[in-house]
């Protein structure tokens, strides 16, 4: 029979009650005063040790003092067998490599972890099976106090994972303080699990105090590289960590001249990243013009790496620059938009949309001549249509044809049946109504146009599809704008002479008609017409569809 929540709260508090009384026991009699020649630990007693080490401040400070008063080299047995001297008992370890200051750690006790920390210095830096001492973690936690208690060490051993990196972590400056006093300064050469530098490290999780404070004690880190050929400042710039970069950029101005293995600046880097403030900020200084139109070792330029990593804001921003060459090709004989085109999809996804968009709207040329195929040089992470040898078909085209050939059905046939849903025009109303008339009759002739135009498209020839949808598309964006303009027109008609909703109607109805224009302009005309003006106007499309989609510069998904 199953026990109600009273009675198993009444048995656990009953259960710990004994469990506590049972440790204030052993420790009682351990208080007894030891005998001279003691060569063995009962095994209650360092059950209470290890659960003592979990927060029973009490019992900790009674076991520490019973086991001070035993001579130092007296031998003591574990329960598992193994013999250690009394004065090495602090430092002993259990199956994962925790001692009793890990386990007080772990579960938050500060006063235990104090306890043990000043009974025996050493136990502070012994790591456990993960490699992390408890000085690593209590730097992590951001425990100030317990950190510059284990410090005071005469002899300390900093094994294991890197405590300087904890403190880094942690974004506490004063355990970053006490960790860069001059005794201590061989710290700053640590490494990570990664193998990154204290100030990449710091760079890339955007502790800004942290880089500037390393900074003012050992400048000469900003030049310390990664072993993925990563400088601390594109650590910064990867990330997007605006702050650190200025820190870096203050303190060592230089190191906006360092190139990663692939030749890469630091705005070749921010633009493969998609950072939009730093690419922002390198284009703002005018010192920094040099790196505009640099290449890397493949011969791409930051818009290169914009272009073929699909961001198209980064890419909108560099082509508003007028000092980016355009028309720079990289080692393949690509400009931007050809490597747009290279690396596309046979179905673009938005982002391959807008970013091809960003480059058409102000004229990128395409190179003359192309340099034949070379797979060293071509980005590994994309997939392009020379990689995936797939030729476009009639039957990719298929679904298409069917989804524009039934919105054109139903265009006209809403546009046939309010042709005559208007029986009695009220007086001083006829100049809504000739606008009616008009722009439905547009709607309708443009939507059966567009359905016998798909009509012939069903017929599979692919140069036929392809030469139908240039004529339809546009004639498609006419017929919705039409019979939107039609439908404003028809509802200011019957509602008559009623100004306030007359107003309402234009109001709502004018914002309706500029977002559905600006939307339909860029998916029904050719953004590759040659003339700059009508490009120019295209721009104001486009800008709107950017805004759609934000890739936010501050996304932290590389770490």
């Amino acid at each position: 029979m199953g026990k109600s929540d009273i009675e198993i709260a009444v048995l656990r508090h009953r259960k710990a009650r004994i469990r506590e009384l049972r440790h204030m026991q052993l420790l009682h009699d351990a208080t007894i005063s030891p005998p001279e020649e003691i060569n063995y630990m009962e095994r209650r007693i360092y059950m209470v040790a290890t659960e003592a080490a979990a927060g029973h401040a009490p019992a900790v400070i009674r076991l520490i003092n019973y086991l001070n008063q035993l001579p130092r080299g007296m031998q003591i047995f574990l329960r598992e067998g193994r013999q250690v001297e009394v004065g090495d008992v602090w430092v002993v370890q259990n199956n994962g490599g925790n001692t009793a200051l890990h386990l007080a750690l772990k579960a938050n006790h500060q006063d235990v972890a104090l306890r043990l920390a000043e009974v025996d210095p050493r136990v502070s830096f012994v790591p456990n099976e993960e490699r992390a001492s408890p000085l690593y973690m209590a730097a992590e936690a951001g425990d100030v106090l317990l950190v510059a208690r284990m410090l005071i060490s005469p002899v300390p051993r900093y094994e294991g994972k890197s405590v300087m990196h904890a403190a880094i972590k942690s974004k506490n400056i004063e355990i970053l303080n006490l960790l860069l006093v001059p005794i201590r300064q061989n710290l700053i050469n640590s490494r990570d699990e990664e193998k990154r530098s204290v100030l990449s490290y710091a760079a890339s999780i955007g502790y800004d105090e942290g880089v500037e404070r390393l900074l003012q004690e050992f400048s000469n880190i900003a030049y310390v590289k990664d072993p993925d050929g990563f400088f601390p400042i594109h650590s910064a710039c990867r990330r997007g960590h605006m702050g650190a970069l200025q820190a870096i950029l203050q303190s060592c101005p230089d190191t906006i001249e360092l190139l990663n293995l692939q030749g890469q600046n630091v705005l070749h880097v921010a633009a493969e990243c998609g950072k939009n403030e730093v690419v922002k900020y390198i284009l703002g200084n005018e010192k920094y013009a040099n790196l505009i139109n640099q290449k890397d070792h493949k011969g791409n330029t930051p818009l290169h790496l914009a272009t073929m990593f699909w961001y198209p804001m980064i890419v909108h921003i560099l082509t508003q620059d007028e000092r980016v060459n355009l028309g720079e090709q990289n080692k393949l004989g690509f400009t931007a938009l050809d490597a747009a085109e290279e690396w596309m999809d046979l179905n673009p996804t938005f982002r391959e949309r807008l970013t091809w968009m960003a480059l058409v709207c102000v004229g990128t040329p395409r190179a003359l001549k192309l340099m034949p195929y070379d797979s060293f040089l071509a980005p590994g992470p994309q997939e392009g249509i020379i990689q995936s040898n797939e030729m476009p078909s009639a039957k990719k085209y298929k679904d298409r044809v069917n989804t524009l050939l039934l919105l054109a059905i139903l265009v006209a046939t809403v546009a046939f049946s309010a042709a005559f849903s208007v029986t009695k025009v009220p007086e001083g109303e006829t100049h809504w109504y000739k606008v009616f008339v008009v722009s439905n009759t547009i709607a309708m002739y443009s939507s059966v146009l567009t359905t016998v135009a798909l009509i012939w498209a069903q017929l599979g020839d692919l140069v036929l599809i392809l030469n139908v949808f240039k004529f339809v598309l546009p004639l498609l964006g006419i017929a919705l704008i039409s019979m939107s303009f039609a439908f404003l027109a028809g509802m200011l008609v019957v509602v008559g002479n009623q100004l306030w909703l007359s107003v309402l109607l234009l109001a709502s109805g004018g914002v309706f008609l500029g977002m559905l224009f600006l939307l339909v302009v860029p998916f029904v005309c050719p953004y590759t017409s040659r003339p700059s003006f009508f490009r120019y106007v295209l721009r104001y499309p486009f800008y709107l569809l950017l805004m759609l989609i934000v890739w936010d510069d501050t996304d932290d998904d590389l770490e």
